[in-house]
């Protein structure tokens, strides 16, 4: 993607389709800038679907955001219609409308965030199960013998 100005596309890596729905992904440079009292400047860039606006997080390089848009993609393949969500249960939904994804539960047909149970803003297309992190493993008990 090139539109003139700081935006150049250089083509470090190549962008595999966006995994909600196939549409081109494009890297830039983010308009925000951080001057820091030394006097140096800090671009973040940013990879997004050109279709459905899905996005993944600033990255302080080109390289760094297209291998985490690329990566993000694997881990992508286990989306499903929204309609085969289990209600009551943690997942992962993804909007496309708004290129956004979060963690949600269905209560009764109405979807809501998991953190404060605020009713999402549009309805979710694509749902992937949540996977808790596993637990730490037990260390041993010391033993000391007196």
């Amino acid at each position: 993607m090139t539109t003139g100005g700081n935006n150049e596309r250089t083509g470090y890596v190549k962008l595999k389709p966006c995994p909600f729905c196939g549409g081109k992904a494009e890297s830039y440079r983010a308009s925000e800038r951080r001057l820091y009292a030394d006097g140096s400047i800090d671009v973040d860039w940013v990879v997004d679907c050109s279709k459905c606006n899905a996005n993944i997080e600033l990255h302080p390089n080109q390289v760094e955001a297209e291998e985490a848009w690329n990566s993000r993609t694997a881990q992508c393949q286990a989306w499903q219609p929204i309609d085969t969500a289990p209600a009551g249960l943690r997942v992962w939904v993804h909007r496309s409308d708004i290129g956004l994804t979060d963690l949600a539960y269905n209560d009764d047909g109405v979807w809501r965030y998991v953190d404060d149970k605020r009713q999402l803003l549009s309805q979710p297309d694509l749902w992937q199960p949540f996977v808790y992190p596993a637990a730490p493993a037990k260390q041993p008990k010391e033993s000391f013998d007196a």
